[in-house]
């Protein structure tokens, strides 16, 4: 009876051997887990804002290149109608 009691708590140290393991297993992926996730945090705030930065730095060309653009169309528009104007005068 005696040789069983001592049987049983062996093998109860080694369970909780086992568990104390398996417990600093587990601590060490949960803290790959938060590792991972504030550095995909970082990532993420690191793209949004070079592209802000990016966007904040190039609007006043964007803003030059609309106007050239709308220039142009206008330009193109004025050519049109004076192209109009002079068939109607050889007609």
């Amino acid at each position: 009876m005696n040789q069983e009691y001592e049987e049983i708590l062996s093998r109860l140290k080694e369970i909780e051997s086992e568990v104390k393991s398996n417990t600093n297993i587990l601590i060490s992926i949960q803290r790959r887990a938060r590792i991972a996730i504030l550095f995909s945090a970082i990532k993420w705030m690191i793209i949004l804002g070079i592209t802000f930065g990016t966007f904040v730095y190039a609007k006043p060309y964007l803003d030059q290149l609309l106007d050239l653009y709308g220039q142009a169309l206008s330009q193109q528009q004025q050519a049109s109608g004076l192209i109009d104007g002079l068939k109607n005068l050889l007609q």
